[in-house]
């Protein structure tokens, strides 16, 4: 969010006995030119902006009626939220260096205001412009630079003023916004959440879904985000990144940045592929293409196909983050990986067969590649098959047992290329089940117990 217009003293439309008086020449008809600053056009010999004075609101000498304020070059009958009538203008209070706040309270000289407070300096990546601390990347009257105005039809993206904004940004008032995230244009242009709400997926809601958190009212990943860098607020030195929450020079493979940020453009739909490739609503994103579903076994979380048996931050469910110093193995949050497999950042990887992974943590396999004994190959070994880049034993991989993609069900093992239900369990229409205590199996496969009643010894008894 920007302040529009330069701080200024008018009059609103009077009747000329008032005006004549005062020897304010509002409304009479005079010529719009002059030297004046980006935004603002010469009125009755003065600098004003047509987007706010309700005397010249549009155009010159255009008058608001009694009781209306001047909004984007419009007569309204109340201001859009967030903005505030002062005086018979919208502001914005929260970077008005002349309405700090409140209506009225005007910063002092060297003060710029930010958050709705006079402060000495704009915190990054704020820059000061005229009193009010503004994004120069996204401010279309300060585009790259304080007074940088866009041309008409123009968005201000990442301090260029271009035609149209680059996915998934849309155009707000010749600012380009992310309409998922954005609380003063949630899943549509002028759509402002509540106080006390967030905007999440384009709906304004009472909480961010984890991993996210709220941030000025926009759910954000403190773990990425180089404007809120590990804590809201605390913004990244202009060239760093966001990474696992603290700011660094170079991202870390298999990240690459895209828009200041670390990201792995196998899984992001939002930079599928490339930092300007997004997923259209109801894809993810697996290995750097937009697939309307993901591929066994890995699970869509947000449009992303990740593996809930190896990821941290969604360890056995979508948003079930394991804590500081834990890793992900087998879908449980613990201290240790089990024998055999390594703690790449939080998640236990087996560096032998793991393409993403091949022989160390983050050493992918080029395009094409497979991963065998921790090396990248083209081809695997003698006795392994290659399944979804990945060289493995279908002899004895429950996830692949006898065939790519054949996964054995809970309670089962892989042996010889075939599923055989663990000691104690026996195979019931394609799941492990154990008769003596399974409800929907007691005694025999298919015999369901009533409502009332349990699974004891393989026969159902009343809970009474």
């Amino acid at each position: 969010m920007r302040i529009r217009e330069r701080p200024f003293l008018w009059i609103p439309c009077a009747g000329p006995l008032v005006l004549l008086l005062l020897l304010v020449p509002a409304c009479f008809g005079l010529e719009a030119g002059g030297d004046c600053p980006a935004g603002e056009v010469q009125c009755g010999g003065r600098c004003v902006s047509l987007m706010v004075s309700s005397s010249h609101c549009g155009a010159c000498d255009h008058c608001c009626a009694s009781g209306e304020i001047c909004s984007d070059g419009a007569c309204l009958q109340t201001c859009p939220s967030p903005l505030t009538t002062c005086d018979g203008a919208c502001r914005y209070l929260q970077l008005d260096p002349s309405n700090c706040g409140a209506c009225g309270t005007a910063c002092q000289s060297g003060e710029v205001c930010s958050s709705g407070q006079c402060v000495a300096s704009c915190p990054p990546p704020f820059e000061p412009c005229d009193g009010a601390c503004t994004d120069l990347r996204h401010d279309p009257f300060n585009c790259g630079a304080c007074g940088t105005a866009c041309s008409s039809g123009e968005v201000c993206s990442s301090g260029l003023c271009v035609a149209s904004c680059p996915p998934p940004f849309e155009p707000c008032d010749g600012e380009c916004t992310d309409l998922r995230l954005d609380p003063s244009n949630c899943g549509a242009c002028g759509t402002a959440s509540p106080s006390g709400e967030v905007c999440s997926s384009g709906l304004c809601v009472a909480s961010c879904p984890p991993p996210f958190e709220p941030c000025d009212g926009e759910c954000t990943d403190l773990r990425l985000d180089p404007e809120h860098c590990g804590a809201c607020g605390n913004s990244c030195s202009p060239g760093d990144v966001c990474s696992d929450g603290a700011c660094i020079a170079s991202c870390p493979p298999p990240f690459e940045l895209c828009d200041g940020e670390c990201t792995d453009l196998r899984l992001d739909p939002e930079h599928c592929g490339s930092c300007s490739s997004a997923c259209s609503p109801g894809e993810a994103c697996y290995g750097g293409a937009c697939s309307a579903s993901c591929p066994y076994p890995l699970t869509d979380c947000n449009g992303e196909c990740l593996d809930l048996l190896m990821d941290w931050r969604h360890c056995g469910g979508c948003g079930l983050e394991c804590a500081a110093g834990e890793v992900c193995n087998q879908g449980i949050c613990e201290l240790h990986c089990q024998e055999d497999l390594w703690d790449c950042a939080g998640s236990c990887r087996d560096i032998l067969s793991d393409r993403a992974h091949c022989g160390s943590c983050f050493a992918p396999c080029a395009p094409g590649q497979v991963c065998s004994m921790g090396v990248c190959t083209l081809s695997c070994q003698v006795g392994l098959t290659e399944c979804d880049g990945t060289c493995t034993d279908l002899s004895n991989d429950p996830e692949h047992c006898g065939l790519c993609g054949k996964a054995c069900p809970w309670g089962a093992g892989c042996e010889d290329g075939k599923c055989r239900c663990f000691s104690g369990l026996v195979p019931c229409e394609g799941d492990c089940v154990d008769k003596s205590s399974d409800p929907a199996n007691c005694g025999d496969c298919g015999f369901t117990c009533g409502q009332d009643e349990v699974c004891s010894s393989g026969l159902c008894v009343s809970q009474d």
